[in-house]
């Protein structure tokens, strides 16, 4: 069972730094009162708002499974909020959508409906959603979870339309109510329960930092705020191969971890083809890391999201991950 994207929005600041964790489709939002959350304001026009999940890496079973909560601050009425999984292509293999009286469906590609989940969601309450999908013409499946229990079920229906590996999952709107998406966890085995994506800054320094903080004393302390508040607090290089290594301290004793990914806020003065390299380190080990190119606005950048322990190579053990570490590494042209 691999998780292949999760999202919670906690180090997010400004709805434009998800650009750098995938596509956003108009003007998203952010929701900040009793969450952090991605919002997809309503407008009536195709995908006028979205956020696309891609995936950390192409899904070539047939089996794809949906994690997220969900909440409208209206009636969604005959217009939808939409889900479309699409394959390498950019085709939509299967859909589901909170439509009229906000109940939910699952169509194929094609618009078949193969399952009606009536008074899916309440107005403004949030509700968690699992919808489990094995994809295929004609002996496919769907199992919907609301809040954890398994409320609807089809079997033997064609939830195929599209054929390919799975590459990414667009979330967007059309209603006319805002619709608010957190904790999206996408895997390829099958239905979690109510899984929860936390975000946890550094706290520490390990040695000594080549990057230089915007205000005197430790440079995590300017680099544990979440979510992050740009140019307010930050650590700066100008150097190629730069390094700065932090240490993270979760507490998660007693919890299921399913997969673990480090996230950096960053941007550069000035147009230029400068990286920086984000690594999670476990033990004597490592998960290879990520470098990613940088642009003039924050934008949010993933590493490697790592399934199991680098230093194990099993599952993540909760009370290891006390101990993991994260380096960001400057690569200058």
């Amino acid at each position: 069972m691999a998780v292949r994207f999760a999202e919670g929005f906690d180090w997010c600041s400004d709805a434009i730094q998800l650009a750098g964790r995938g596509a956003v489709t108009g003007s998203p939002t952010l929701a900040t009162d009793s969450v952090r959350a991605l919002r997809l304001p309503g407008v009536f026009a195709t995908f006028a708002n979205g956020f696309t999940c891609e995936l950390e890496s192409d899904i070539s079973t047939n089996r794809i499974c949906l994690h997220f909560r969900i909440r409208a601050t209206g009636e969604i009425g005959a217009n939808v909020a939409q889900i479309f999984v699409r394959n390498t292509a950019g085709s939509v293999v299967f859909r589901a959508y909170f439509s009229t009286s906000n109940a939910l469906l699952v169509q194929d590609g094609g618009g078949g409906t193969v399952l009606t989940y009536n008074a899916a969601i309440t107005e403004n309450v949030w509700a968690h959603f699992g919808i489990d999908v094995v994809v295929n013409s004609t002996t496919g499946s769907v199992d919907v979870y609301r809040d954890g229990v398994n409320v609807a079920s089809a079997s033997n229906v064609n939830t195929q339309s599209a054929s390919g590996d799975i590459r990414d999952v667009q979330f967007g709107n059309t209603a006319n109510a805002h619709l608010d998406f957190d904790d999206i966890v996408i895997d390829d085995a099958g239905y979690l329960g109510e899984v929860d994506v936390d975000y946890h800054p550094v706290d520490s320094d390990i040695g000594t930092s080549d990057w230089d903080p915007s205000t005197m004393g430790p440079v995590y302390e300017v680099l544990d705020e979440a979510p992050n508040n740009g140019d307010t607090d930050y650590a700066t290089s100008d150097t190629d191969t730069d390094l700065t290594r932090h240490g993270v301290t979760p507490g998660y004793s007693g919890r299921a971890i399913y997969a673990v990914q480090p996230i950096i806020v960053a941007r550069v003065e000035e147009a230029s083809s400068s990286q920086v390299l984000t690594t999670l380190h476990s033990g004597a080990s490592d998960d290879g890391g990520v470098a990613h190119p940088l642009t003039t606005g924050y934008r949010g950048y993933g590493g490697v999201l790592s399934v199991q322990d680098p230093d194990t190579s099993s599952a993540w053990d909760p009370d290891d991950l006390d101990s993991i570490e994260v380096s960001v590494e400057h690569h200058a042209p």
